[in-house]
Order: C-alpha cells, then structure tokens, then sequence
C-alpha cells in the first residue's frame, strides 16, 4: 500500500489548488521552496544576479521575480515585504529576487518596467507573461490576501520544495516520512531530467516532495568553495545514495536521485545512520556500459534485479500503476541489454537513449509517491 505523508506536506498543494474555472494563463515552476515563519524575509527569497536570469530566460524557465531595492528606507517597501513575506510562508513558492541596480546591466530588462518601485515579473518559457508594480494605496500592494489571491491564479504549485542541509536534518528529527530529491545545480543530467519527466510528470501532484541541490558548502564543497570529494563520498554513504550502507544505494551513488525516508523506523539510529531510514529509492540515468566481441550492452544500472526485489514502488501490485508489469519486466531485462550503434557516442550510453528506458519508470515513482 502506498506510504502516506506527513500532513505538513500537504500543506502547500491543499492551499493553492488548481483553478477548474479557467482564468488567467498559469506559470509552473518546478521548483517551490521550503520556507518557515521563523525566517527573515532575506531567505524566504532566493536573490541571484543577471547572468543567473538570463540562464532561466535562455532555457525557457518558469520562475516568478521580484524586481527591488533592499537597501530602500520607502515605507511602501515595508508594507509590500510584509505582503509578501506571509505568502511565501504559505505557498512555498520561490521568488527570485534581483536588485534594481544589478537589473541596470541588463540590455533589453527582459521585458520589466524598471522603476524606483519594487515589482513581481512571472516568467513562462523564459518570457514575461506578467508584471505587477507595487505602488501606495493598491491593494495588491497592500493586502496580504489580495496579493495571495492574484499570485495564485497565476502560479500552479511546484512539485519539488527546495531545501538546504539543515532544513533536511529538522525532518529527520521528525517522525514523518518524506521524499527527498537529490542533485546538483551543475548536473547535465539533473538539467535533463527536468526537461523530460520534472516540467510534465503527466498528473496533478496531490503533495510535494523535497529537493536538495548538492553543489552546497558542506555536501560536495568546503568551507574555501573547492570541492571536497572525501566529503562528498560519506555524504552519499551517509544518506543511502551508494551501496556501501544501504541495500537500496547504488554504487559509488549518483545524482539526480530520489530516496523515501522513513525517520519513525526504529532501524534509524540518528545523525549520520540516514540510510537506515531509507525505504525507497530511486535513480535516473547513470548507468555502465561495457562490451565483448558482440557489441556493447548495458553492465550495470540501478535496476539490477537483487535491488529490484527491495524497490516497493515497483514490486506494490496493490497500487494501480499503469503497466506496472511492463515496467518490472523491462526492469528485469535490462541489465545485460544489448545496445544498437545509434545508442551511443564514443563508447558512452546517450543521454536520450538511457532516458527511453528510465523515463517511464521514474514517473512511475513519482506517481506511487506524490499523486
């Protein structure tokens, strides 16, 4: 039977809902965020510079921006932080944020109105779909649910929450179960997979899951920025990620992958036992390839028929995936798999000939869990 979610999870999707009515056009960001009452307004936001804007608009993202001056001692820039701070508390949405000054180098603004005012851009496709300039007297400005009312007709809710380490370590200090994304910023193949699964998971999420960009100080990097592979390594054997701890793991362990945790176990014996809290797993792409004198083929990958057994989101007949069978038979199958010419570039597995196998499966996964 499917695990359930703590009610917390819920929390976001519940609040926002779909709009059967129509309206106005919906962006859909991939990614929402984690955010608590406890935070300042300063990381409730994610602030980036221009060339990190012109990375979204160029690969045609959904995003929403906040346009704004925080060095501003206007009272109108009080009233409309405090607007949007108890909105980013219940939504989970992420705002971008970048100051009007770093927007001063942009060439064409990507559209915005630059004013002395703050603003909200919300981008479709990497194209402004919607502006809104906050100005005194307007309510949008002004009135928390106004402007929650407006924001929500135009944002459908994010499948993934993003997080940091410490926010992960406070649900592992929790009883509840929850799902967790693991990858990196500067992962080709976690860009990939939100191309091809991520921005169209085929059904409506009914709660969200969390992600963890792994390119952070203290996971893949120290204290000085550079990267620390002996930290890297116990962090993926810490959490599950490789086989060296957990039966799940995948071998030295690979990103972008998906692992359900399960805090309450009694197995879980606290900080740093993480992989014994973890239940469920699963890994798109990465898989080896080798050859012999027939050709090449498929010489390990995460499906391999041992971890097949122990994957319950594959193996629960109860839950109605569709072509469930299909997918455990092509699962069985596919270790040892021989691969046509076209399958590869100097001797390595494409990327879209890899994701005809790994697609269907992962949405299957994202299935059992989040809808």
């Amino acid at each position: 039977m499917r695990k359930s979610f703590a009610p917390l999870l819920l929390l976001p999707l519940l609040l926002l809902g779909c709009n059967p009515g129509g309206g106005p056009e919906k962006i859909a960001p991939i990614y929402g965020k984690y955010v608590t009452a406890e935070e300042p307004f300063e990381t409730q936001i994610e602030p980036i510079d221009l060339i990190e804007l012109n990375t979204m608009v160029v690969g045609e993202k959904d995003f929403a921006l906040l346009v704004y001056d925080p060095d501003s001692t206007c009272s109108c820039w009080g009233k409309f932080q405090g607007v949007i701070s108890p909105y980013l508390e219940e939504s989970q949405v992420l705002l971008y944020a970048i100051t009007i000054d770093e927007m001063a180098g942009a060439a064409d603004n990507f559209g915005l109105t630059l004013t002395s005012d703050a603003s909200i851009g919300l981008f479709k496709d990497g194209e402004l779909l919607y502006e809104k300039i906050s100005k005194t007297g307007d309510p949008w400005s002004e009135d928390p649910s106004a402007f929650a009312a407006w924001m929500d007709e135009r944002i459908q809710p994010s499948p993934f929450l993003k997080v940091g380490l410490s926010e992960v370590g406070s649900f592992f200090e929790a009883d509840d179960p929850f799902l967790l994304m693991f990858g990196r910023s500067s992962c080709g193949d976690c860009a990939y997979v939100e191309e091809r699964v991520l921005s169209d998971l085929g059904f409506t999420p009914k709660r969200p899951a969390y992600y963890l960009d792994c390119d952070e100080v203290g996971i893949r990097y120290d204290e000085n920025g550079d990267y620390d592979e002996a930290a890297w390594t116990a962090f993926k054997d810490a959490y599950g990620l490789s086989e060296k701890e957990s039966p799940l793991g995948y071998g030295l362990g690979y990103v972008p992958s998906w692992v359900y945790y399960d805090p309450g176990d009694p197995s879980f014996l606290g900080e740093g036992d993480y992989h014994h809290a973890a239940k469920d797993m699963c890994v798109y792409l990465n898989d080896q390839v080798a050859s012999d004198e027939d050709g090449y083929y498929i010489a390990s990958s995460f499906y391999e028929e041992e971890r097949i057994g122990r994957l319950t989101w594959l193996m629960d007949s109860s839950d109605p995936i569709a072509d469930r069978e299909e997918l455990l038979n092509g699962a069985l199958d596919y270790v040892g798999s021989r691969l046509e010419e076209d399958d590869l570039v100097q001797g390595q597995l494409k990327q879209e000939a890899a994701a005809a196998f790994h697609d269907p499966l992962l949405k299957a996964f994202l299935a059992y869990y989040l809808g």
